[in-house]
């Protein structure tokens, strides 16, 4: 994932192809993380086939990695890195390069803001099917159409996030998507006893947190790619590397920790035996509500204009 984040902001310096770029990036992860949910129906088709059970599951995935290690293939061999890239590299350590990318006050705002949500969003993903069954009480397999809802909603804005990061930058865009998720959360924790049909509840949801799914899935790399753009020009040495090994790191802390603290807050509440209990559910809700209105805070101090007004004048130096 490093040198692949690494490498587009290289290749790709005009701003509305980033955006598309990410766009498209967003749809194919998305594309194949529903190939991924649906391995349940590729293994029954196999099984129906004369297979035994485990020679289903053991086809199944390995049809997945060889198409995968196919797929990563493709660019390692197609793109010659040279004919878009022309590489200053760096001179100092490792450890200076990382305390450079930490002194970039864009950057710090950036993963900062990009680790809250990160947070906000393990927190719902880790305790979606939960929220479906013990806080509206309906059957676990509806958590599959809520889930699937939210995607399709989320695939249906795609096209106009992109056309809206183009005309009014990916920060207004960034705040407002962190704002629907903070309120999507509050909801879960205050909203679960509204006297509504739990299916219309859960679908309400559903449709209401597409439009951050689509924000979050398609900005935050592009958003990046402005910073180390921005560092490039300024310092006059690629750095693509360490600042998107910095923010992997970062951000994949924020998952690491809602691993580790959503079964301490399930189980607040719960019945004797039981692991889920419908006030930590709730609280779980309330606490990612609240990382996710930091990271609207923290979004809000990122500087953008700023970045972009950098960028925009070396391009025009450059006559592009």
């Amino acid at each position: 994932m490093i040198p692949h984040n690494a490498l587009l902001p290289e290749m790709i310096t005009d701003q509305g192809k980033l955006v598309n770029a990410y766009t498209y990036n967003s749809l194919f992860f998305v594309t194949g993380s529903a190939l991924g949910y649906v391995t349940p129906a590729f293994v029954g088709m196999i099984k129906n086939a004369g297979q035994t059970p485990l020679m289903a599951w053991r086809i199944v995935f390995a049809l997945f990695t060889v198409i995968g290690i196919a797929l990563l293939l493709v660019p390692a061999f197609t793109i010659k890195e040279t004919d878009y890239v022309s590489s200053v590299r760096p001179t100092v350590s490792l450890l200076e390069s990382l305390k450079h990318a930490f002194s970039n006050k864009h950057f710090v705002m950036v993963t900062i803001g990009q680790l809250l949500e990160g947070t906000s969003m393990a927190f719902f993903q880790s305790c979606i099917m939960y929220y479906v069954t013990t806080l509206l009480g309906l059957e676990e397999t509806k958590s599959v159409l809520i889930l699937a809802t939210s995607i399709v909603g989320s695939l249906i804005l795609y096209i106009p996030v992109n056309k809206l990061a183009k005309k009014q930058g990916k920060k207004p865009l960034m705040v407002s998507a962190c704002i629907v998720f903070t309120l999507a959360e509050f909801v879960i924790c205050f909203g679960a006893d509204w006297p509504f049909p739990p299916m219309a509840k859960a679908l309400g949801l559903a449709i209401f947190v597409s439009y951050p799914f689509a924000v979050l899935n398609i900005l935050p790399g592009s958003m990046m790619a402005d910073v180390i753009q921005y560092d490039t020009i300024k310092h006059g040495v690629n750095r693509e590397g360490v600042f998107g090994a910095a923010r992997s790191f970062v951000t994949k802390i924020g998952t690491s920790l809602a691993i580790m603290i959503v079964p301490s807050l399930t189980v607040i509440g719960a019945a004797a035996g039981e692991n889920i209990g419908r006030t930590g559910l709730k609280i779980t809700g309330l606490v990612g509500g609240v990382i996710c209105l930091i990271a609207v805070i923290v979004f809000s101090l990122y500087k953008e204009k700023d970045v972009l007004a950098v960028i925009k004048e070396e391009r025009e130096k450059e006559g592009k």
